[in-house]
């Protein structure tokens, strides 16, 4: 989150152009859209007992639990003219770009359906409802995004699902309005993974990568080139994860 927070914030000064990352996460970890309170949202005390860390994303949207996920950052300055400048337009046009590398893998995304907003169903978790920018499969979400911008720049993340323990990410999450197995299958009819699509699982990450660099490519016209932190980049991400990220962290997972 650091790293990519210093991109945009360095981007944002114009001298960059567009970064596109992609990872994965060491530990399994629960992101919170930068708008969320941890202690509303999430059960600390599960996710201190589970080793699951958590952190805030500078994003926005609502919290995304990541252990077998695939995360995408893309970050671009004022001097890109590649991406439209509302969000709903930007959202668009870069989901369409993701699905087509969805699709080169075997996965039948589409744009997903608008769901209501009803009681229960772990109100707080990014995949308990689908916006229709978002992508899903069958109607159920199978990648979340969410953006935060600045004066010309911004930085969109998204979460692919490879596999999913619905259980689990029950528990990270509060609060619980109706009865737990009611919950947890309202939960498993929001949520779809590439697992239940794709069934060789060997190199998927790397896979999908290479699927969406081939897909943004033909779609915006570009052509990418890897690259490494500026020398900026990496002394602001680093300012960033010893004042910012640590001590937030630190206070929810240290005994």
């Amino acid at each position: 989150m650091a790293i990519d927070e210093a991109i945009f914030l360095e981007a944002g000064k114009g001298n960059l152009p567009p970064t596109f990352r992609i990872y994965g996460w060491l530990r399994p970890a629960v992101s919170l859209g930068r708008f969320q309170r941890a202690e509303a949202e999430i059960d600390v005390a599960y996710c201190r007992r589970e080793k699951i860390e958590i952190v805030s994303r500078p994003t926005g949207g609502k919290a995304v639990y990541h252990e077998n996920d695939l995360t995408y950052a893309l970050i671009c300055g004022p001097n890109c003219d590649i991406f439209p400048e509302s969000i709903p337009d930007a959202y668009a046009v870069i989901s369409r770009a993701l699905a087509e590398g969805l699709s080169r893998v075997g996965i039948p995304v589409t744009f997903g359906p608008r769901q209501k907003k009803e009681g229960g169903a772990v109100t707080s978790f990014c995949f308990s409802a689908c916006a229709p920018a978002e992508l899903a499969v069958g109607g159920r979400k199978i990648l979340g995004s969410a953006q935060v911008r600045g004066r010309k720049n911004f930085l969109q993340h998204g979460s692919l699902l490879i596999t999913c323990e619905v259980e689990r990410i029950y528990q990270c999450f509060l609060p619980h309005r109706i009865p737990r197995e009611e919950e947890l299958e309202k939960l498993k009819s929001t949520i779809a993974c590439v697992s239940e699509y794709v069934s060789d699982l060997t190199f998927i990450h790397e896979r999908i990568g290479e699927a969406w660099k081939e897909a943004f490519s033909h779609f915006f016209d570009v052509s990418f080139e890897e690259g490494e932190l500026t020398k900026k980049e990496a002394e602001t991400a680093h300012l960033l994860l010893t004042m910012k990220y640590v001590p937030a962290q630190e206070r929810f997972l240290l005994p």
